[in-house]
């Protein structure tokens, strides 16, 4: 195993035994989703809702125009707010994760651990369940 294959493993067992043992809190606090063919599909609707405090429900309904695909990619990227700018804004970074999974092969044999483990967290309140082709709209009423 390379060193940086080591490296990686290494990350992803202390991640495990974090969520295992002490429980990480995740909490969504803005969520950016783009079509980048609109004549296949549109987003109807991309939101992050308050329910309380520590507890937020995520919104999401994604509409094929064209049905059966073949090949589904899914961009995943953690960002954190940064320095400021010149301009006084807030910069986003990229922080810890930033993965390209490839969907058909995914719901074949769940090859990608990261993947899988968001996959569990939301599997309950999609209807992303679906071997390829895809013919179906996305839809993820709230995910909490």
């Amino acid at each position: 195993m390379g060193n940086l294959a080591g490296k990686l493993f290494g990350l992803l067992l202390c991640l495990q035994c974090l969520t295992e043992l002490h429980g990480v809190l995740i909490r969504f606090t803005n969520m950016t989703c783009e079509s980048k063919d609109l004549s296949m599909g549109t987003v109807e609707y991309c939101e992050v809702n308050t329910l309380g405090r520590t507890k937020n429900s995520i919104r999401l309904r994604y509409t094929l125009l064209k049905p059966l695909f073949k090949d589904i990619w899914f961009h995943f990227q953690l960002m954190t707010k940064g320095t400021e700018s010149l301009d006084g804004a807030l910069n986003w970074q990229p922080f810890l994760y930033a993965m390209d999974v490839d969907m058909c092969r995914f719901w074949k044999n769940r090859y990608n651990y990261l993947a899988r483990k968001v996959f569990e967290l939301i599997e309950g309140f999609s209807n992303l369940n679906h071997s390829c082709p895809y013919s179906v709209s996305a839809t993820s009423p709230n995910l909490i």
